[in-house]
């Protein structure tokens, strides 16, 4: 029966061959369009999942009034870290991220090309998932001025050179930095993108003031988004009552509430409106363009039975 029909099918379409060209051509474009859309609402569905963690990791978010309005914002106190990570139960780590990228001229033997780069806890590398080529998780840092690299830069800056550990690299053309890791670079649908990582200790450091004091323990100096990682038996409705007058706690002049939001939200639900989470925000071009897809493919399934009739 069914190479009767394939037979009765090859000679329709050489009857009619540019009918049958239109028919494939169509049906092909449209499910290739459809395709194309699917590929792309996977890599957004899927922005932060790589990472074992996914599920346990939070951004802290700060919400500061302005008049009769509520901004959410992702900069937190520098002291903030460290204060949460000893103080408030089921978290297990948290780490400063620095907010903004980096770019620096980073200089070997005398050649110098452009980079980006962050400043971080080494926590970090305990909460997301890192994949260390050389050196150790558990270890990033050596040293103040040292300095973790990514495999793709690595080979920007060394070539095929092996073992780059203990290396050094000068950023900014002002300081020496001995690269103490070699991790793989993560994809492209994550938060975290940089080629480079050096302590967030390196900021800090430069911080102090002529009266003796230091910007990183002023709960007013903000700077640094602050992610942590939650116990896996941890209610977070529990951390975010103690972390929500957190901050008022530490400053009397604060008047700025933080709250834990889900890493994995970051891409497709960072829509705020008057300090809460909306359920809103990318995630309505990504359902937007998912009902697009099959809209182009239900038109190229109906042109196609029409033209095949």
């Amino acid at each position: 029966m069914m190479p009767q029909l394939l037979i009765a099918a090859f000679r329709n379409i050489r009857k009619n061959k540019t009918y049958s060209l239109l028919n494939i051509v169509g049906l092909g474009i449209g499910i290739a369009c459809a395709g194309l859309i699917a590929l792309w609402m996977e890599d957004e569905l899927g922005f932060d999942r790589m990472h074992v963690k996914a599920d346990q990791l939070y951004e802290v978010k700060v919400n500061m009034k302005l008049g009769d309005k509520v901004l959410t914002m992702h900069s937190t106190p520098r002291p903030l870290a460290a204060a949460i990570e000893f103080e408030i139960p089921g978290i297990v780590h948290a780490a400063r991220y620095s907010d903004n990228e980096q770019r620096l001229p980073v200089t070997i033997n005398d050649r110098s090309v452009y980079s980006s780069g962050r400043y971080a806890d080494p926590q970090l590398f305990e909460m997301f998932s890192f994949h260390f080529l050389e050196g150790s998780v558990s270890k990033p840092f050596s040293q103040l001025h040292s300095v973790v690299i990514t495999d793709e830069f690595a080979g920007k800056v060394f070539g095929d050179e092996r073992n780059v550990l203990g290396k050094t690299i000068r950023l900014d053309n002002k300081q020496d930095y001995t690269v103490s890791g070699v991790v793989s670079k993560l994809p492209e649908n994550s938060t975290l993108q940089f080629e480079w990582l050096a302590p967030y200790q390196v900021l800090t450091s430069a911080m102090n003031n002529a009266d003796g004091t230091n910007d990183a323990t002023d709960w007013s100096s903000y700077g640094p988004v602050t992610f942590v990682e939650l116990d896996k038996s941890t209610s977070l409705k529990n951390v975010n009552d103690k972390l929500k007058d957190f901050i008022k706690s530490k400053s009397a002049d604060q008047k700025k509430e933080s709250f834990l939001f889900p890493v994995t939200g970051l891409r497709l639900y960072n829509e705020f409106n008057e300090g809460r989470a909306t359920g809103g925000g990318r995630i309505s071009q990504v359902n937007l363009f998912g009902i697009i897809a099959w809209i182009i493919l239900l038109i190229a399934c109906i042109n196609f039975m029409n033209l095949a009739t």
